[in-house]
């Protein structure tokens, strides 16, 4: 039998991975995780090193990357160095933080793309079922979809272009138990440390009310953004959002982009139409941008929120 096709030898891709120290958590809040993907924004610029599909877990993590310069290596150091240095410091501790060097598997066949991508995607099962795996906050998953906003550095149109660029389809493949897919015999031979299914990852998955419904994480937030703007909750719920109050856009924005949470859960939960929210989120990004005093309302609950 003919062996397929490989992949383009100009870039070879890998499925790259690490778990903490000592099963130690790596994440333990969203601030650490959002330094961890500042980290992988400098890849491709700075390494030749492409992202195009992630996973963030309590206690690892797994990455889909295209090497372009070669320079994987001094990519994941440079991540591991300094992502360790950060937490060091913000959690007052020393040593390591990561179980030695990353893991990393070649892929050779194109075929075996798509299954690493649903792989990486349907790690969060266990801590979310696989319905809300496209609102799970810390993967690739939900920027792929178009359900939140795509950071500039995640290779979306590779990904998407498995599957003819159809949203839809890349979902149902993720999510659907039932897929049939012809993984490779090594998807199944991952060493220990990097399986999944730790309670570490149970515990500190979301950041925010882990577990809780749409409703109570929402309830969360109005309650910290009304501390922070010394006003009372139902003021902060029953607010518009016009130009007078922007209280509704920061919820938007945080329960969409920081949060994932569904665009029909935050409509439900204000009692508005879906495309209400859209906008209400789609105008908070455009405020960040150019409004100071938003942007430091937005930044103080993200610090309250994580």
């Amino acid at each position: 039998m003919a062996r397929a096709r490989r992949v383009d030898a100009e870039g070879l891709w890998h499925h790259v991975m690490n778990r903490g120290s000592g099963r130690r958590v790596v994440f333990a809040d969203n601030s650490e995780r959002r330094y961890f993907l500042g980290l992988l924004g400098d890849f491709e610029e700075r390494f030749g090193v492409e992202v195009h599909a992630y996973c963030l877990m309590g206690n690892h993590f797994h990455l889909l990357v295209r090497s372009v310069g070669g320079s994987l290596s001094e990519a994941m150091q440079h991540l591991s160095a300094n992502f360790t240095r950060y937490v060091n410091h913000r959690r007052d501790v020393d040593g390591p933080i990561f179980r030695g060097r990353f893991h990393s598997v070649p892929v050779v066949e194109p075929e075996h793309l798509q299954v690493l991508c649903r792989y990486i995607h349907r790690n969060p099962i266990g801590v979310v079922p696989p319905s809300r795996l496209r609102t799970y906050p810390w993967s690739s998953l939900p920027a792929l979809l178009g359900l939140r906003a795509r950071p500039a550095w995640l290779r979306c149109q590779t990904v998407l272009g498995w599957f003819g660029h159809d949203a839809a389809r890349l979902a149902e493949f993720v999510e659907v138990d039932e897929c049939e897919v012809a993984e490779p015999e090594w998807l199944g031979e991952l060493p220990v440390e990097c399986t999944d299914g730790d309670a570490g990852d149970q515990a500190v998955s979301f950041g925010l009310n882990e577990g809780a419904a749409p409703r109570e994480v929402l309830i969360d937030l109005e309650t910290k953004l009304a501390r922070i703007r010394e006003v009372s909750r139902t003021d902060i719920h029953d607010t518009g959002s016009g130009a007078r109050d922007h209280s509704r856009l920061v919820l938007a924005l945080l329960a969409r982009d920081e949060l994932g949470l569904a665009v029909g859960d935050i409509a439900d939960f204000y009692g508005v139409s879906a495309s209400y929210i859209r906008t209400a989120t789609t105008r908070a990004r455009r405020r960040l941008e150019t409004d100071n005093e938003f942007r430091a309302v937005v930044e103080l609950l993200r610090l309250h929120a994580a």
